[in-house]
């Protein structure tokens, strides 16, 4: 255990990555301007979702130490966060004049450049990536992307599935449950970062109507809007009834009905049964305190609660439907309203 008194770099490196971020910013805050607490303070902000906070600790530990290339990355990704996409692109040039095989930048970069059509650059940025880190699976989706909008389908084929499989074997996490015979998956790290905000964003700018009732014959007890027919939100359908279709091998299903719920402090829901053969229930806000409440509780048949899931940003479960379940609302300090992607999944084998 890292001794919460000795204030060190070292030291608020080890709560960082130990995931205590208020004794990691406690301590990066006593080292007054050191180049090297004020980069690391900037991350914790970060990861608090402080991104203008992390800007501005960026710019000082710049202004300490300038051109330092890991600063400088940092930098260009919180500004990529905020969809200040141009200065993001200086900011990972300046990083890569100082370290020019510096990866996460040249990633970052080629995202950048992609997005932007520029897809000769993003080729040449993602190849450099690759020339250093030959397993680099982020870089293999982006660079599987160039390939397929550039018309070299077997190219782009075989680096998305490729990329695909290192990035889920690297990230994700899964638990399984099993309740009155019937299964559950807990998965973290299914869902990429850029669709999680991409989500999020187009979530949260539906119309939402209170309609949703856990019960046949009750009145509408929270809001909920259907899925746009959008290419990224079909893919992202696509994406969680493929999930279901891997943790149940053998099984395929067809999306009956995907929509978002909307839920606030006041709203209710009540211990239900789903109809669908499995139910994919996909975590939206991108920030979320345990203190906020909204969590999942699954029971058993004689209703005895079995399993609780914190809804964490970016989380899957993938239930049976007849796994009796119910939907917590959040808490009456909890300012956001909790947002689910639901999909009812019906079995076609």
């Amino acid at each position: 255990m890292p001794d919460p008194n000795v204030n060190s770099v070292a030291q608020a490196v080890e709560f960082l990555e130990r995931g205590d971020l208020v004794n990691a910013a406690r301590v990066a805050s006593g080292l007054g301007d050191d180049p090297d607490a004020l980069h690391l303070l900037g991350l914790v902000r970060c990861e608090q979702n402080l991104h203008a906070e992390a800007l501005d600790l960026f710019g000082r530990s710049l202004a300490r130490r300038p051109g330092h290339p890991h600063v400088l990355a940092n930098l260009g990704k919180t500004l990529k966060f905020l969809g200040r996409n141009a200065e993001a692109v200086s900011a990972f040039n300046a990083a890569l004049a100082s370290q020019p095989d510096l990866a996460d930048a040249l990633c970052e970069l080629g995202e950048l450049q992609y997005r932007a059509g520029d897809y000769a650059d993003a080729e040449t940025s993602l190849r450099r990536v690759l020339t250093k880190l030959p397993n680099h699976a982020q870089t293999k989706l982006w660079l599987g992307l160039v390939f397929k909008d550039t018309g070299r389908p077997a190219e782009a084929k075989a680096l998305l599935g490729e990329g695909l499989i290192q990035a889920r074997a690297a990230n994700s996490k899964v638990k399984r449950f099993v309740v009155s015979g019937r299964e559950l998956f807990i998965c973290d790290g299914f869902v990429a970062p850029a669709d999680v905000l991409a989500v999020a964003a187009c979530a949260k700018s539906l119309n939402f109507a209170r309609r949703e009732a856990s019960l046949l014959g009750m009145a509408p007890t929270a809001s909920s809007a259907e899925i746009p027919a959008t290419p990224l939100m079909e893919r992202f359908v696509a994406q969680l009834q493929g999930a279901a279709e891997e943790l149940f091998p053998g099984e395929r299903f067809r999306p009956e009905r995907a929509y978002v719920n909307h839920s606030i402090y006041g709203d209710a829901y009540q211990v239900h049964r789903d109809l669908s053969a499995v139910t994919v229930l996909y975590y939206v806000n991108l920030v979320w305190e345990p203190n906020w409440g909204g969590e999942t509780i699954y029971y058993d048949d004689d209703n005895d609660a079995q399993v609780v899931v914190s809804p964490r940003p970016g989380r899957l479960l993938v239930s049976r439907g007849a796994i009796l379940h119910r939907g917590s609302v959040p808490a009456r300090d909890c300012q956001e309203a909790r947002l689910t992607v639901a999909l009812k999944l019906a079995s076609t084998t």
